[in-house]
């Protein structure tokens, strides 16, 4: 097996997944009506209509992950299998932050679930790591080629779903790219190992995105139809969107609110790409919308896409630019891609269409400064895309770097490491504006993000938000999520045979690892704080996983049999783990993300995964 000790797992997409980051675009399930298909009606007694939801965090290592789900079977209490999946669905899941993908929604009967088996094709499975512009080769766990199809059976007793009749309910799929792929990037070869986090009818489950082809608007009823599709057009259902006031519409990138937008969707012929984002409705088969993207400036409307971040500018404020971004491209079919280019892209100050998500104010192509993360649509030949009647979306952007000091007022001074996954001497500072920034001294204002963060000099930090214009006087940016990255740590231990000696004990309140010995070539003891650093895990006091608040999901995989057990609490994660050991199973992998404490040699886990053989 080949691992990567200095970045088999990232710890830093790991915390992402606990926070949430930025995103790009799924799919929604199949909002039931009469002749979808399934076992009947979600409001009958006996049955639960439910959603099947794909999503995954980004990833500090992997810029494109694509992967076709080919059938997910859920099996009841005392007998029974339901298959969930109509149609395979492929998708990229480097693209699913903050949103779900659902990639079905069908009536299963009421009960409870104890276990799911999930079947993977990876003959046509792509993996891209940040900087190279091949893909990587894709590896099983024994180091043979990968391309054939993977089974996961997960156990979910330790978590099982409880399916009440009458209900309609999400059952999230988290596809966990740091714990499924070891990274070897010097030799461009990626080892997968998929392990999959179950959350069913989550609190606060991630937004849906129902992408499709338009079929009708009711201006008076504010409902529109679509025939949800995958993104590559397969039909999956027709489901019933629901507008109302706050809905906010862009239309060919131009914005609208309310009945404005609906009526400017009605005039949209049949066959129109959309792109609904909301909640399920859980009284009626509808998507109650927030937001809706249709024509010019979505996946499937016509364009050419570049997607990168700005690392270059020329042209002033208030006249048309010529934007370096580096990033990745596609053509309008989806068909041809291009990874860590420098892409050149005109824009129009007057002409092109510059938008935020769900945002209604007015935008242009000032607004798109060095540093921002950006989707250029247009028509690209070779690597010049031209966008001057296209359209821009200045994605949310992530920023991370070490605090100069306390917040004073509103403002943050950031000593920047990186936006997204590029390093900040990527970026070319003195084409930002009249007034460029000082990445040494970055400006941020925060509001009161960081009240509650105790932020002080030298914390590292995790910032999202937007770039100033380039004819701004203020901050050089501005953050609408903010986290302090000192309490996200992921605690790594691979054990093989050859090497140091892991003496495990589990218990109901902690997993201690008494390490002893030199490493051998291929284990792993360290902690990694992602873009802070890595550094070997300490062996004095006994490095300890304890439960984390607040506690997300723990994992046990047994390599033997290939299953993999879903626990909703560290005590029953921790007990099976120790089962296993008792019934003369070894310990090869256990890993935690939380808070790290030195003097104590603790890590309060909020997600953990142990593996036996």
């Amino acid at each position: 097996m080949r691992l990567a000790p200095s970045r088999s797992f990232a710890a830093a997409a790991s915390t992402a997944r606990l926070v949430t980051l930025p995103l790009f675009l799924g799919l929604v399930p199949c909002l039931l009506q009469s002749g979808c298909g399934g076992s009947g009606s979600g409001s009958a007694g006996g049955t639960t209509t439910l959603a099947i939801a794909w999503t995954d965090a980004a990833s500090d290592e992997i810029a494109s992950f694509e992967v076709a789900l080919e059938s997910i079977r859920l099996t009841r209490r005392g007998g029974g299998v339901v298959s969930v999946l109509r149609e395979p669905v492929d998708v990229d899941l480097v693209t699913l932050q903050e949103l779900s993908q659902l990639v079905d929604l069908v009536d299963v009967p009421a009960g409870r679930y104890v276990a799911a088996e999930l079947e993977f094709d990876f003959v046509g499975a792509r993996c891209v790591l940040v900087g190279e512009t091949t893909p990587a080769a894709l590896l099983d766990p024994e180091g043979d080629p990968l391309a054939g199809t993977v089974t996961l059976p997960l156990s979910l007793a330790g978590a099982p779903i409880d399916a009440v009749g009458g209900r309609r309910a999400v059952l999230e799929l988290d596809f966990d790219l740091d714990a499924s792929l070891s990274v070897d990037a010097a030799a461009n070869e990626v080892t997968v190992q998929p392990t999959i986090v179950v959350r069913f009818d989550p609190a606060q489950p991630r937004e849906l995105v129902a992408p499709g082809t338009l079929v009708a608007v009711d201006t008076v009823a504010s409902t529109a139809v679509i025939d949800v599709r995958t993104l590559a057009g397969t039909p999956v259902t027709t489901a019933t969107l629901q507008f109302d006031v706050a809905t906010l519409f862009q239309i060919d990138g131009a914005a609208a609110l309310g009945a404005a937008g609906v009526a400017a969707l009605a005039a949209q012929p049949a066959g129109t790409w959309v792109q609904a984002y909301g909640a399920l409705d859980r009284t009626a088969p509808l998507l109650d919308v927030t937001y809706l993207e249709a024509g010019r400036g979505t996946w499937n409307g016509g364009d050419d896409v570049v997607e990168g971040h700005v690392v270059g500018r020329s042209g002033g404020a208030g006249s048309d630019a010529t934007l370096l971004v580096l990033g990745h491209s596609q053509d309008a079919g989806h068909a041809t891609f291009q990874f860590n280019t420098l892409f050149t892209v005109a824009v129009g100050h007057a002409t092109t269409a510059v938008v935020r998500r769900a945002d209604l104010a007015a935008y242009d192509s000032d607004d798109l400064n060095i540093g921002q993360l950006v989707r250029c649509y247009g028509s690209l030949v070779g690597t010049a895309l031209d966008a001057t009647s296209g359209v821009v979306r200045a994605q949310p952007t992530r920023l991370l770097g070490w605090a100069n000091g306390a917040p004073a007022g509103d403002t943050l001074a950031l000593e920047l490491s990186r936006i997204g996954l590029r390093g900040e001497a990527a970026f070319a500072w003195g084409d930002a504006g009249t007034t460029p920034p000082d990445p040494d001294d970055l400006q941020l204002d925060v509001g009161t993000l960081a009240d509650p963060l105790a932020i002080d000099l030298g914390t590292a930090v995790e910032a999202r938000g937007y770039f100033a214009a380039v004819d701004a006087a203020g901050p050089d940016f501005v953050a609408d999520a903010l986290v302090n990255r000192d309490g996200h740590t992921l605690l790594l231990v691979i054990d093989r045979i050859g090497g140091f000696t892991v003496t495990p004990s589990f218990t109901a309140d902690a997993a201690t690892l008494s390490i002893s010995g030199s490493k051998g070539p291929l284990e792993v003891a360290l902690l990694d704080r992602g873009f802070v650093g890595l550094e070997p895990l300490p062996t004095s006091p006994l490095p300890t996983l304890v439960p984390g608040d607040p506690a997300t999901v723990y994992l046990l995989r047994d390599r033997s049999s290939g299953r993999l057990a879903v626990h909703s609490t560290f005590a029953s994660w921790s007990n099976g783990v120790a089962d296993a050991l008792r019934n003369g199973q070894s310990l090869l992998e256990v890993s935690g993300v939380g808070a790290w404490d030195a003097a104590a040699g603790t890590l309060a886990a909020r997600f953990a995964c142990a593996t036996v053989r």
